[in-house]
């Protein structure tokens, strides 16, 4: 390739390219226009107090060895076109955009691999996407820009696709005219739908280092990447690789809701559902609530936990309908998970649900350890004489009291959860007498939360 012009120049040997819906596309001579850049009328000069000395003025460019081999171009060449081709024809910078774009599928099938771009290209092309106002001119820069960004994320340099995206983003965001949306949005489109993309999510999902700039790509790609960020947490087996996309997920607030709830409500194996989830439970709306609780109900119970606190995070106060439904459910494990969350919505119904789970049935088995675990420390979230009154019971239980064959471990959860009513009357005086207690790891939780009290300023109610 190198020493002979790409087709479609003139001194080539062929007809010159001319883009599609030009006009005179290809009806001039590129390398003298190019050539002869001087003679067109100079930018304005910078007056900086000193003068310019002859050799200092800007080496001629050589516009054959450009389009024939960009590699072989220096730095100095490119700067000099990337500050002179606004002065160019909109007919010249359409060919010379298109020339790139083949130049670069050439390298593309060459057997040594990738090109290796001199960063002048990169350099070029962003000032295009930031000034160009032809639009076939801008439609050629958009293709160019395109083949770069594959190539780019394919060689995974990381640096400069984002230097690359950042313009486009830009220009999207303060041009809304139809054409710039059309042909730099279809830019986003066509990576966000590409193969490129979805080896560089597969390589942030393997290799943890990547994953900054991975989402910093994904961010700049916007929604264009979130189809291909969920169909890979569809696929993805282990944890921590679903953990990752989750984060990147995470970037999109809630503004990808919408595709989230098609996803939980279309058929999908219960891992899905339960990273769906955990998704929504940080940036859900209460518009997702609908959704959400159609899983309550799901026949996997890792599925219902995570949706109980999705629900129950996004709806706060109002939560207490959800919030029931898991601390009624057949699992426990779903049942110690929704104790956890009482917090969010402390109410006299959730309070009734919680005390149901402490006391010893009539007939059949307590509730498992965990469960009750769970309870006693639920009852440090409630502001409710009820709910002291019962740590006070598995603390200090009476001969009848229900609460009496508490384990160890209950005991000294009740004890930690006392903390939130040592202000009440009595408080302090249950907690010392714990510290007293036969039991050594009752003793030391009283004696640390006693502690705690005091450097807190705490002073015991009479």
């Amino acid at each position: 390739m190198s020493g002979s012009l790409p087709p479609g120049m003139l001194g080539s040997g062929g007809a010159p390219s001319q883009p599609g819906g030009g006009d005179g596309g290809g009806a001039f001579d590129l390398n003298a226009l190019l050539s002869n850049a001087g003679s067109l009328p100079p930018p304005p000069a910078i007056d900086t107090g000193k003068a310019s000395p002859a050799e200092a003025s800007e080496p001629p460019i050589d516009p054959a060895a450009l389009l024939a081999n960009p590699t072989n171009v220096d730095p100095a060449s490119w700067n000099h076109l990337s500050g002179m081709i606004d002065r160019v024809p909109a007919p010249a910078r359409r060919l010379m955009m298109a020339n790139l774009t083949r130049w670069l599928r050439e390298q593309e099938v060459r057997e040594d691999g990738a090109p290796a771009c001199p960063t002048g290209l990169d350099h070029l092309l962003i000032e295009r996407i930031n000034t160009e106002t032809d639009l076939i001119a801008l439609r050629e820069t958009a293709l160019t820009a395109e083949k770069r960004l594959e190539q780019l994320m394919l060689s995974r340099a990381w640096d400069e696709m984002i230097a690359l995206l950042e313009p486009i983003r830009a220009r999207l965001a303060r041009d809304r005219s139809t054409d710039v949306q059309r042909q730099l949005g279809g830019v986003l489109d066509r990576i966000g739908e590409g193969t490129a993309l979805r080896g560089l999510i597969d390589q942030s999902v393997l290799s943890p280092g990547s994953l900054d700039r991975v989402r910093r790509v994904v961010v700049l790609l916007g929604e264009r990447a979130m189809r291909p960020l969920v169909n890979t947490l569809k696929q993805a087996t282990a944890m921590q690789e679903r953990v990752r996309l989750m984060q990147l997920l995470r970037e999109f607030g809630d503004t990808q809701q919408p595709l989230l709830l098609d996803e939980l409500r279309s058929p999908n194996v219960w891992y899905v559902y339960r990273n769906l989830l955990q998704v929504l439970e940080e940036i859900g709306t209460p518009d997702a609530l609908p959704t959400i609780a159609e899983k309550l109900h799901h026949d996997d119970a890792r599925v219902r936990a995570e949706a109980v606190s999705a629900a129950v995070r996004i709806a706060k106060e109002q939560a207490t309908p959800y919030l029931l439904t898991g601390l009624q459910d057949a699992d426990a494990d779903v049942r110690a998970r929704s104790l956890s969350l009482v917090g969010f919505c402390p109410s006299t119904r959730v309070l009734e649900q919680v005390l149901r789970l402490l006391v010893p049935p009539r007939l059949g088995k307590d509730e498992p350890e965990s469960v009750q675990l769970a309870a006693v420390l639920a009852l440090g979230q409630f502001d409710a004489e009820d709910a002291y009154h019962v740590l006070t019971e598995i603390i200090q239980p009476r001969l009848f009291s229900p609460y009496r064959r508490k384990s160890e471990e209950v005991r000294s959860a009740a004890v930690s959860a006392l903390v939130n009513h040592l202000d009440r009357p009595g408080a302090a005086d249950v907690l010392q007498a714990a510290m007293r207690d036969r039991s050594i790891p009752i003793r030391q939780t009283a004696q640390r939360i006693w502690q705690q009290y005091q450097r807190e300023g705490g002073k015991p109610a009479g």
